[in-house]
């Protein structure tokens, strides 16, 4: 056999088993291990390793060995949480949720298993109730006040600290119900299924017979409030209402 052909064999021969291999590593839902990298394995059967900068001050997420996004972290912020265009990394006791800003789906991902390393933990926060109640509290003390919509400036919603909420539209009646934000560990039925790390609104009105809509809450900032229907899907949008006291001390809010 010539040189030429033994080399041409052998090189068929080792593309074959690297193909094999790969497909066998996939199928098993692997995930590649890196030296520099934490890696996570996603609910979606996705996967990526986070290598994190010395200071932890932002993450590069890499898929096989590219670098796909990077993320800088909240500023004063003492939680593993980073920011990147849409995509929100919040790193809590051994895994991450990812959470689409734009699109409204959040994605657990965790770390796989290996005999020989223990995962990476990145603190209490992210593990038990802890967490899920310091999300509720956080989210419903951020969410009272007014707010308006983006898409219909008519539309107005207010949430009070009492527990009651009161939609007005220019031109109708006023609708007033009750509103809760709860997680996944709060004893809340629903008709749907709910995932970690999120929180969730309801708001229950007498309109005739008693009608309770439940919301994603995707943002709830200071100034920008977004929550999708759990029942048939959509968006709904807002800005917070610049009051008469935010005025007078001069506080900025946009109200696009």
């Amino acid at each position: 056999m010539s040189t030429k052909l033994f080399l041409g064999v052998m090189l068929v021969v080792l593309a074959i088993a690297g193909y094999v291999v790969y497909t066998k590593t996939m199928d098993d839902n692997s995930v590649p291990m890196t030296g520099d990298g934490i890696s996570f394995m996603c609910a979606d059967n996705s996967y990526f390793s986070a290598e994190f900068s010395p200071d932890f001050s932002r993450v590069d997420i890499v898929v096989d060995g590219i670098i796909t996004r990077t993320a800088v972290r909240l500023a004063g912020s003492d939680s593993y949480i980073y920011e990147s265009g849409d995509y929100t990394y919040t790193f809590a006791g051994e895994k991450v949720t990812i959470t689409n800003s734009r699109t409204g789906i959040t994605t657990s991902c965790t770390q796989p298993f290996d005999a020989n390393n223990a995962p990476y933990n990145f603190g209490d926060m992210g593990e038990g109730d802890v967490e899920e109640t310091n999300l509720i509290l956080e989210a419903a003390k951020t969410i009272e006040g007014e707010w308006q919509s983006v898409d219909d400036d008519k539309f107005t919603r207010e949430f009070k600290a009492d527990g009651t909420v009161t939609d007005s539209y220019e031109g109708s009646d006023d609708t007033v119900g009750s509103w809760l934000i709860f997680t996944m560990d709060s004893d809340v039925e629903t008709p749907f299924s709910l995932e970690a790390n999120t929180a969730y609104l309801k708001i229950a009105t007498d309109i005739g017979a008693s009608e309770v809509m439940y919301y994603k809450l995707t943002k709830v900032t200071p100034e920008e409030l977004e929550l999708i229907y759990m029942d048939r899907g959509g968006a709904l949008r807002f800005t917070r209402v610049k009051s008469a006291t935010d005025v007078e001390m001069g506080v900025e809010i946009d109200i696009e």
